[in-house]
């Protein structure tokens, strides 16, 4: 096992346990924390860390009234290390399983917005081909989310994808350009306007998805402080009550038209064109380079490929 981007020093089986020892030194803000919590002795948790930073000739922790805090380099390193101890447990894992017959346990981050579709169809897929495996699917906001991908907590997002997000560990697999239109309810005063403007928009209580490309669309929306706008303005990753929201509360709102064609074909939600406002973006599905080859995550990749042939909008 390696740690790379660390001086580009090589650690072995000895340093897995050193930093074993300084992930919960930081996690737990001291020695006596990590001992309790390691059940071993500072003395040796001491040792461990005067031979790690002596071998990487950088100073990790600072000693303090408060605790053990990292320094700059000590804060790389934690970031580092979580990633290959969080990848270490996985294969660890996958061992275990394929000695009892099982695939192993995949971790999946999934945005909001396609939590229920095409999940529902990743999901039946991945069972077809791969009966034997194990998911865990967390959903939640797509920084949240990349921050458990790049730590090796999870090992794929579904997702929008945020341009400014790529990184070198990262492979994006671009499935699908989604439009997004502001919408309103049935009867709602705005569909009786020839020509709208943002400034028709401001007069209405306004719910912001809570979604990768939230500051892109309040940015284009409400440019400025956008303190003229009508209060409430929320912001929520639940499509559900935004949905509910406009329907039923006068609300305007930006959302998917993946989402909410139904609600269109049923005339109880209307696109409104707004001058000069357009809203796309890439989705698919992000997972680490270093991990990327194991029989699951490769499936995974398979199986969302196949759903979103069958939920994207055709073009």
């Amino acid at each position: 096992m390696t740690l790379g981007g660390v001086n580009g020093k090589k650690m072995g089986a000895m340093e897995l346990k050193q930093l074993r020892h300084f992930k919960a030194i930081v996690e737990q803000g001291s020695y006596a924390g990590a001992s309790r919590s390691l059940n071993t002795s500072q003395p040796s948790l001491t040792r461990s860390i005067q031979l790690l930073e002596a071998r990487l000739g950088v100073r990790l922790l600072d000693r303090t009234p408060r605790g053990a805090i990292p320094t700059q380099a000590g804060s790389t390193l934690y970031d580092q290390a979580t990633a290959v101890l969080n990848a270490l447990a996985r294969v660890e894992q996958d061992v275990v399983a394929t000695a009892k017959g099982k695939a192993g346990l995949l971790k999946v981050g999934v945005a909001p917005m396609f939590a229920q579709s095409p999940m529902d169809d990743v999901i039946h897929i991945l069972g077809e081909v791969a009966p034997a495996l194990e998911f865990m699917i967390l959903e939640g906001f797509f920084q949240d989310l990349m921050e458990k991908l790049m730590a090796a907590e999870i090992e794929a997002i579904i997702c929008n994808f945020l341009p400014v997000a790529a990184d070198a560990e990262v492979e994006f697999h671009p499935l699908a350009e989604l439009q997004s239109y502001v919408v309103v309810g049935a009867n709602h005063p705005l569909l009786s306007v020839e020509q709208v403007s943002l400034a028709d928009i401001h007069r209405y209580p306004f719910a912001l998805p809570g979604t990768s490309l939230a500051s892109d669309l309040k940015a284009k929306l409400f440019p400025g402080d956008g303190h003229s706008a009508q209060r409430p303005q929320i912001t929520s990753n639940s499509v559900g009550l935004m949905r509910k929201l406009v329907i039923e509360r006068g609300f305007v709102s930006v959302l998917a038209d993946q989402l909410i064609k139904d609600d269109v074909l049923q005339g109880k939600i209307h696109r409104v064109d707004v001058a000069g406002i357009e809203f796309r973006a890439l989705s698919g599905i992000m997972v680490r380079k270093i991990g990327s080859q194991r029989q699951a995550v490769r499936q995974l990749v398979e199986a969302t490929k196949t759903a979103f042939q069958k939920w994207k909008p055709s073009t």
